[in-house]
């Protein structure tokens, strides 16, 4: 998202996973670029920790939050070295998902 004010970035993002069922990755790229993460109630993910482990690829970034929404950045980024975080993040929370449903089914 591009010359999105920073609050109106974190109520989209908050929006959208008040929807069900959605985990949200987005981000800003820029002077000071922006990661902001979000789940849905029902996900069970710990999206901080998702960003956190997201975050070193965005140099001098700094964040956290909570297991529901978190954010983070600070550091210069282009589109591209965002675009590399976001996916890098997507992988994450996808290998989270599937364990997570592994671990469901074999309990079951």
């Amino acid at each position: 998202f591009v010359g999105r004010d920073p609050g109106e970035l974190r109520g989209l993002v908050s929006r959208i996973a008040a929807q069900g069922d959605t985990v949200v990755l987005a981000g800003q790229a820029g002077e000071k670029a922006k990661l902001l993460f979000a789940r849905s109630d029902n996900v069970q993910l710990p999206i901080d920790m998702v960003l956190k482990e997201t975050l070193p690829l965005l140099k001098n970034a700094t964040g956290g939050g909570s297991s529901k929404f978190a954010q983070g950045g600070g550091s210069p980024a282009e589109a591209k070295e965002l675009s590399q975080a976001l996916a890098d993040a997507e992988r994450r929370v996808r290998s989270l998902l599937s364990a997570s449903q592994t671990q469901t089914q074999s309990v079951n």
